[in-house]
């Protein structure tokens, strides 16, 4: 018995695995489990691994009303600055240093250079409506678009990411399950376990695997979530 118990025990996993891989989660794609699949959704990640909150959308949006509305690129960061939004501080600067004399293309551009991701993208999409002679609005809708896609981007990467700890719950638990199970159900796995020296140092090391595992892959999950 002592002889065909890892192999149980290697079956037992790879049951384990399978069943986890294919029990659906609300708003998730099955995926293959273990490093490969954590592996796809830092590639995910690196892609887009900036989220645009609603806050920021709604700055977008806020721009883009006024310029709907017919008001100008200042005139919208104006509406902006006097707004209380993530933005207002970077929409005042570039007031500042257009009343000063920048140009104003070149003060929107300081402000994409220190405001991020999603400043960049507006600054682009205005520089490209003004370069063009497209639509500036138009130019924004793109924009929105563009934060949209990568709102639900994050939110099904944190669907797979769930999905991976709890796949990650159940291979700790299936060892220590199953070296109970056997232990209860096989004496001479039980008294392997308690009167010879070998027993301790095997419980030992198997605890000592598992709890490696067991940090390794939550490691993984903390670092896409």
């Amino acid at each position: 018995m002592r002889a065909i118990a890892p192999a149980l025990g290697a079956g037992a996993l790879v049951l384990l695995a399978g069943v986890a891989a294919r029990s659906p989660v609300r708003g998730a794609r099955p995926v293959p489990l273990g490093a490969g699949s954590i592996r796809s959704i830092r590639a995910l990640l690196r892609v887009h691994r900036r989220a645009a909150p609603d806050d920021v959308v709604g700055e977008v949006l806020r721009l883009r009303a006024a310029l709907a509305s017919g008001g100008s690129v200042l005139g919208a960061l104006a509406a902006l600055a006097g707004a209380d939004g993530p933005w207002a501080a970077g929409a005042t600067g570039v007031l500042r240093r257009a009343r000063a004399g920048t140009p104003l293309a070149v003060a929107i551009e300081a402000w994409a250079d220190d405001g991020g991701g999603e400043v960049r993208l507006v600054a682009d999409a205005l520089a490209i409506a003004s370069t063009t002679g497209g639509s500036e609005v138009g130019a924004l809708d793109a924009v929105v678009a563009t934060l949209d896609e990568r709102r639900s981007l994050r939110r099904e990467v944190r669907a797979l990411s769930s999905q991976a700890a709890a796949s990650t719950a159940v291979l700790v638990a299936a060892p220590l399950a199953f070296a109970i199970l056997v232990a209860l159900v096989d004496s001479r796995v039980r008294r392997f376990y308690v009167t010879t020296a070998a027993g301790p140092g095997t419980i030992a090391g198997g605890l000592l695997l598992d709890a490696v595992g067991a940090w390794w892959m939550a490691s993984l999950v903390r670092r896409v979530r």
